[in-house]
């Protein structure tokens, strides 16, 4: 078997190797969330430490005068009242 297909779980027929679309779209995304795509680097740093940096970073860039503090989002209502429904029949 294809080590392409031990992977993929698709299967071989004549030289070509054939698989839905849909399922090979769901696998590779699989792969990627768990981080099966590439040789993962023991050394990397864990996302939350990342974060933590960038958001030092930016506090620093906002002391400094080089950013803008960012503006709070709204907050999102859902007032129903606001849409004026109709119905045609």
């Amino acid at each position: 078997m294809n080590s392409n297909c031990a992977v993929f779980g698709c299967t071989i027929t004549n030289r070509y190797t054939t698989m839905d679309t849909k399922a090979l779209r769901q696998k590779i995304l699989d792969l990627a969330i768990h981080g099966k795509l590439v040789p993962q680097d023991p050394n990397d740093e864990p996302a939350s430490v990342l974060l933590e940096r960038i958001r030092a970073e930016k506090e620093r860039l906002i002391k400094e005068g080089k950013i803008k503090m960012e503006k709070p989002l709204p907050e999102i209502s859902y007032n129903v009242s606001k849409f004026r429904w109709r119905f045609y029949l």
